[in-house]
Order: C-alpha cells, then sequence, then structure tokens
C-alpha cells in the first residue's frame, strides 16, 4: 500500500502555478494526511466551531458576540421565567446543553477543544450574570 495509484479516494488539490512561457499551467498534487479518519474530521470540525481565534481583534470580536448574545438571553429569559411552563423549557434546554458539553469533552481528544468549551462557558456564564442583573 506505499505506491499512491494503490489508495482510493485519495485527496488531491488543483493549483494554478506560472508557467516558463508567461502563461499559467495546472499542477494537481496529493494531499497528505490522515484528514480521512473520521475522528479526526470531527476534532476538526469541533476545534474549528469552537477554538479560539487566533488574532486579538478577532478574539475581543469573538468575546463581544458572546457576552453581548448571552447577555440579552440571560435578560430576556429573566423576564420570561415568569410565564408558566417557560421554565421547564429552559431547564431542558440548560441540560442539553451540559448533556452535549460533556458528550464533546468525552469524545474529544485534542485538548485544545477542552480549553475551547471552558472559554465558550466562561463568556456564556459573564454574559447571562451581566444580563440577570
Amino acid at each position: 500500500m506505499n505506491d499512491d495509484q494503490q489508495i482510493p479516494n485519495k485527496s488531491q488539490v488543483n493549483v494554478e502555478l506560472p508557467s516558463g512561457f508567461g502563461g499559467r499551467r495546472l499542477q494537481q498534487f496529493d494531499i497528505q494526511g490522515s484528514r480521512t479518519h473520521p475522528v479526526d474530521d470531527f476534532n476538526w470540525y469541533v476545534l474549528n466551531q469552537l477554538g479560539i481565534p487566533a488574532r486579538v481583534p478577532d478574539v475581543m470580536a469573538d468575546m463581544l458576540l458572546w457576552i453581548a448574545a448571552s447577555s440579552f438571553v440571560g435578560s430576556v429569559g429573566k423576564q420570561l421565567i415568569r410565564l408558566p411552563g417557560v421554565a421547564a423549557i429552559a431547564g431542558m434546554i440548560l441540560a442539553i446543553a451540559v448533556v452535549l458539553s460533556i458528550y464533546i469533552l468525552k469524545i474529544a481528544t485534542l485538548p485544545q477543544i477542552r480549553w475551547s468549551l471552558v472559554y465558550r462557558w466562561f463568556l456564556i456564564f459573564t454574559g447571562i450574570s451581566l444580563g440577570v442583573r
């Protein structure tokens, strides 16, 4: 199986490169790696969705977005919790969020995903505490 021709459905990418005569030519490259493994794809997807951004302006925008959204949900929830049946719905949503977080913590093998979840929950609790006040 060391021969690349024997691997079915290998990932490839087409890259446009300048040719020696001033034009353009297409070169096809094989993508190396184990990204076709389902667990690696899941880890990459979760890390892409929950990961802490790399640039400082993106971190600030991310923090503002999560805190503002959870603050809004906390303030609206504070007003709606007085209605009958809303407490049960809010409890179910909270239980589902906790179960999904525990599931992601158990399934994800990358430590960045665990710290990203801690970061997101910290932002959510900060926003909710600001919204309830």
